[in-house]
């Protein structure tokens, strides 16, 4: 990323745990613990600061994964074992969900599942999960990614798959935000009306990639490739309001970039949100990839892809 005269980039935060000596050693001037043991996050000139990333996880990590009941148990068969497990996914998805958007969860036994094709969990709370996540089979569950048509392919996908950046919106809610200048971290901004707004929404921001901010960040600063056009590379957030004052709306979760008026008109919509499926999970299970050799290509890329998905997991899954 390019430098410019002010943050334009979000800044990610690795902690490592390392020993009190070290740690005494250095203590950043702009994150730091106090003396009561919270982190106090500095901003800058501008009013910007390290995002707070503790918002991460299921339901903003406020509340624990869900364990949720088994409706379906399988084990496995001889052979390709693709049909078999869509099979039973599937006649879980058509169950109805219950009050938090579960449908259920699908066990599958221990033993090794071969699939030579694409497992898809496409409905809203499903669960798949496994027995194990060790190496044994008699006492866990492996899923052997076999096959190499098609190649270089996705063994499981969870969500709708669409990538539109959150669209449609909700007809007569955009409204553009009036905030000359929102720092990086901020979770508060004002708009030109929020009475089409309610606590709750779920709305989406957006910052168009205009040709003045491109310049700003020296067109994505991408060395040899080729520069960021208008529109190719706009900030989008998806985010739920958690309070509203007047035309100020406050989010749950911080924007993690600088949205500068001055350099692009962002605005804000509420999003339907039909476009992805929620409380879906993958719990519990082994996943192993056969190649054909240290260089071939032609096996599984991508062991579970999310697209299009809301208040998912992934856990206990190696």
């Amino acid at each position: 990323m390019k430098k410019s005269n002010f943050l334009r980039v979000t800044i990610i935060c690795f902690i490592f745990f390392v020993s009190n000596s070290i740690e005494a050693q250095y203590q950043p001037s702009i994150l730091f613990y106090n003396n009561s043991n919270q982190l106090v996050y500095v901003s800058d000139k501008d009013g910007n600061h390290i995002p707070d990333y503790s918002y991460a996880g299921y339901k903003n990590g406020e509340l624990a994964i869900p364990n949720v009941a088994v409706v379906k148990q399988i084990s496995p068969v001889v052979g390709d074992n693709t049909a078999h497990i869509q099979a039973a996914i599937n006649e879980v998805g058509a169950l109805p969900p219950n009050a938090n958007g579960h449908r259920g969860a699908l066990l599958l036994l221990p033993g090794e599942y071969p699939v030579s094709g694409v497992l898809t969990i496409n409905s809203g709370g499903v669960i798949l999960r496994g027995s194990g996540d060790g190496d044994n089979p008699a006492t866990n569950t492996i899923i052997r990614g076999v096959g190499n048509a098609p190649s270089q392919r996705t063994l499981i996908t969870i969500g709708t798959n669409i990538k539109n950046g959150f669209k449609p919106e909700a007809t007569g809610t955009r409204k553009d935000i009036i905030s000359p200048y929102i720092p990086a971290g901020s979770r508060t901004f004002e708009v030109t009306d929020a009475s089409v707004f309610n606590i709750g929404d779920n709305i989406i921001i957006k910052h168009p990639s205009t040709a003045a901010w491109l310049e700003a960040v020296e067109n994505g600063g991408v060395g040899t490739d080729a520069p960021w056009n208008p529109g190719e590379i706009d900030l989008v957030f998806n985010r739920y309001i958690t309070n509203i004052v007047g035309n100020k709306i406050q989010v749950a979760t911080p924007i993690y970039d600088v949205l500068d008026r001055s350099l692009s008109q962002s605005y804000v919509y509420k999003y339907n949100g039909n476009t992805q499926i929620k409380e879906c999970g993958i719990e519990n299970l082994r996943i192993f990839v056969e190649s054909s050799g240290a260089t071939s290509k032609n096996h599984v890329k991508v062991c579970i892809n999310m697209v299009g998905v809301d208040n998912s997991w992934i856990k206990g899954v190696t």
